[in-house]
């Protein structure tokens, strides 16, 4: 396999953890403070929570135009077999936004109450990592869809 499979397949995992590094690092910063802050805001987890569905759904209706293309493209993936890696990549990017989808609505139905979970903090941070995780897949995905169609 070439460098350059590795580097498609495992950028969002690195670049998710470098973004979550810097941001813990960060995190004294009066920037990343007011932006942490503003993360406790109904009107923009609404509006991510909005955002995170629709491009769930997109991704869905990606893979099935996908599926059922003629294209010369998906026909070489189809010879080379390797149209399952980009099967995958769907999937993972799908499962993930699912995932965003229940912990936004979580998170936005629990920002006032923040004594229900007994680690709040490790909350947030996993939630903000999964929306960055999940938005870096699904541009992988996306510009491999774009190339193919």
């Amino acid at each position: 396999m070439r460098a350059s499979y590795y580097i498609e397949k495992y950028y969002p995992l690195i670049s998710t953890i470098l973004l979550c590094l810097a941001l813990y690092l960060l995190r004294t910063n009066k920037l990343i403070r007011h932006l942490y802050v503003g993360l406790y805001n109904d009107t923009f987890l609404t509006t991510i929570l909005s955002a995170v569905s629709i491009i769930f759904g997109f991704l869905l209706t990606a893979f099935s135009i996908i599926c059922q293309s003629n294209s010369k493209p998906v026909k070489a993936l189809h010879e080379l077999q390797r149209f399952n890696e980009l099967i995958n990549y769907n999937k993972v990017s799908v499962k993930w936004m699912f995932y965003n989808i229940i912990l936004t609505a979580i998170f936005l139905l629990s920002h006032h109450n923040e004594s229900i979970f007994i680690h709040y903090d490790w909350f947030v941070a996993f939630w903000i990592y999964s929306i960055i995780y999940s938005s870096l897949l699904s541009y992988r995905f996306l510009n491999l869809f774009y190339k193919l169609i």
